[in-house]
């Protein structure tokens, strides 16, 4: 899959608080990326005591943040209308501009999609289920919205009030560290100094606060934004703690340094080239995200990028995701140099990821030189199996390849995804591709292999693939399961009912022929329900005569009908 190459890193920014509320009626439009909070809908509980924002919505409205979102872990997402989404390494990216819909962590909850972020190791009141009705309870809660809201001063307040009346209270930890964040949020030089006078104490009082990350977390930036203010007690404390502890890398801060970066780049390109050199050279752990970013801006001047200079970042940055986005600036890079700079590159790698990082590379290029090297790797059967597995798969609308447009085999002018159009695009192979990957399956015996081959050859058109699979579908010899992958090419296919017809007469397998149904049961024209008839009256198989039956219930034909009264009465 191919994103855009600005990715929005989702992270989870200042603390959401979800209250049963009514939720907006459904609109129309495709929801803008205001990263406004809305409210949820009341069947959707939320999740309680995280130290940065939990929410939940429903699958069908949008998830809305108060501020950008960072990192989380354990996350799968899901967008509306195919919007692109990569969950790796513990990070969810969004390509900018779009909206993330829905994510899922830890389990889903009763009432819809969940999103869920590092936890609190503090007490605080449930969120979800039954909630106790208590002035403590209350006054908590009211607390928590405000600070959702960002009402960092009325929050701070609230917050405070909670403390003074429930002293004793099992929640005045938890209390005590959100009114802190809220005065660091606030910001002013008077408020750092109390927000951390309030965490020092509570690192006192509580042996669980003193060992929590995230308060530890949260009072590095207050010390952090004190020493930044000229504070030479907070500077010192800060030195001491790195000394201690190694740099914090901290999440806000890295953030704005790659906003500043970006900005930087767009107003003083030249000026901006030996910053991106430096923070290129760095190797440290909390650089990683400052090292991605600045290869994305490398050549975003007028200047080109030079080939050898995003080379040996691939090479010899430590981190797997700077080399695999200097592997994909490659690519951009116009010209045949980047293109063999790439294969030699492919060749010299024994790392399996940084080779199927190559042939992604590649595939998203423009030019015949590209797709000669996504060919010779396919060959190669010395190469690692998932390393060609993956060139198989690259090969389909390769390197610039224009993919055809096909009429939909329904002559309602409705094709699979309902839409009014009667075409759809399919990607190509070329004729000698076909036959390349035929050798390629012909040769092998390895199932991972053969499986790839059948899927990329499936998913083109054109007469010399539909050949083969329809060769393969009709030989009882081959593994039941590449004829059944095979087969799903015919959804898609032109191929006449009457072929079809033959074709079910000539197979003996059920998973063949109900897949075979399930293909009548969509095409429209009067001979696939002439065959579904056919098979309904006079197959020996019942689960097959009732697959036919059931798809002919769906058909508005009058002979439907009659067939079904036929077989009641019979």
């Amino acid at each position: 899959m191919r994103y855009l190459p600005l990715l929005l890193v989702v992270s989870l920014g200042a603390p959401t608080v979800w209250a049963a509320q009514t939720p907006k009626p459904a609109k129309a439009p495709r929801p803008k990326p205001s990263m406004l909070v809305e409210p949820p809908t009341a069947a959707t509980p939320a999740p309680a005591a995280w130290a940065e924002p939990v929410g939940s919505v429903t699958a069908a409205a949008p998830v809305a943040w108060a501020e950008p979102v960072r990192a989380f872990s354990n996350l799968s997402v899901a967008t509306t209308e195919g919007w692109p989404v990569a969950a790796a390494g513990g990070q969810v990216t969004v390509t900018t501009g779009q909206g993330l819909v829905a994510a899922v962590a830890q389990g889903q909850s009763a009432g819809g999609l969940s999103v869920a972020g590092r936890r609190l190791g503090l007490p605080e009141p449930a969120w979800s289920g039954p909630q106790r009705d208590t002035p403590e309870d209350s006054l908590y809660r009211v607390a928590r919205e405000a600070l959702n809201r960002g009402e960092y001063r009325r929050a701070a307040d609230q917050f405070a009030t909670f403390s003074q009346r429930f002293p004793q209270s099992r929640y005045r930890p938890a209390a005590v560290y959100w009114q802190s964040f809220a005065l660091y949020r606030a910001g002013t030089e008077a408020d750092l100094r109390r927000s951390l006078g309030l965490l020092d104490d509570l690192a006192k009082q509580s042996s669980t606060a003193s060992e929590d990350p995230e308060i530890s977390a949260l009072l590095t930036r207050v010390i952090g934004a004190l020493a930044s203010r000229g504070d030479a007690v907070a500077a010192a404390r800060l030195r001491d703690g790195a000394a201690r502890n190694g740099a914090s890398c901290d999440k806000e801060d890295i953030d704005v340094k790659a906003e500043a970066l970006s900005a930087l780049v767009q107003n003083d390109p030249a000026g901006s080239r030996p910053v991106l050199t430096r923070i290129l050279a760095r190797r440290d752990e909390c650089s990683i995200p400052h090292r991605r970013r600045a290869v994305y801006l490398l050549g975003k001047g007028a200047d080109a990028t030079p080939v050898h200079e995003v080379l040996e970042i691939a090479k010899t940055d430590p981190s797997r995701e700077v080399r695999s986005d200097a592997i994909s600036r490659l690519a951009q890079i116009p010209g045949d140099r980047s293109a063999t700079v790439l294969e030699q590159f492919l060749t010299a790698s024994n790392d399996e990821g940084t080779q199927r990082a190559v042939v992604r590379a590649l595939r998203s290029r423009d030019d015949a030189n590209s797709a000669r090297i996504i060919r010779r790797i396919i060959e190669r059967e010395d190469a690692a199996e998932e390393v060609r597995i993956e060139a198989i798969r690259s090969l389909a609308g390769c390197c610039g390849a224009d993919a055809v447009w096909v009429t939909s085999p329904s002559p309602s002018g409705q094709n699979r995804a309902g839409s009014s159009s009667g075409t759809r695009r399919v990607p190509t192979l070329s004729d000698a591709d076909v036959t390349l990957l035929r050798g390629v399956y012909d040769k092998s015996a390895s199932r991972p292999l053969r499986t790839a081959v059948v899927e990329t050859i499936a998913r083109t058109g054109g007469t010399p693939a539909e050949a083969w699979l329809m060769a393969l579908i009709k030989n009882p010899s081959e593994d039941l399961r590449f004829r059944s992958a095979a087969l799903s090419r015919l959804r898609r296919a032109e191929t006449p009912i009457e072929e079809l017809g033959r074709l079910y007469d000539a197979l003996t397998e059920r998973e063949l022929r109900s897949g075979l149904v399930q293909i009548l049961a969509e095409r429209d024209e009067p001979a696939a329900t002439d065959k579904l008839i056919e098979i309904a009256k006079t197959g020996t198989d019942p689960v097959i005569r009732r697959m036919a039956i059931s798809a002919l219930t769906r058909k508005k034909d009058p002979r439907s009908t009659k067939l079904l009264l036929d077989l009641v009465e019979k």
